[in-house]
């Protein structure tokens, strides 16, 4: 059930690089994550967004393994 994003409420949502519904599908698992909220509390921000929000980086930022075939 869709909610509503209103001042007060907590969201949890991801940014992307790019629109995960128009990429090539074989392109999906190269898709980029910019940011992840979850209940109101940035986890993640990449040094880009970061750098352009005027902002600090927030966890993990790369991805060291190899995304598997197929994924």
């Amino acid at each position: 059930m869709p909610g509503t994003l209103e001042p007060g409420k907590f969201a949890d949502f991801v940014v992307l690089d790019r629109d995960y519904l128009t990429v090539p599908e074989a392109d999906i698992p190269n898709l980029n994550v910019l940011i992840t909220v979850v209940g109101g509390k940035t986890i993640h921000l990449t040094q880009s967004l970061a750098t352009e929000a005027g902002m600090q980086p927030v966890g993990y930022t790369t991805w060291k393994d190899k995304i598997p075939e197929g994924w």
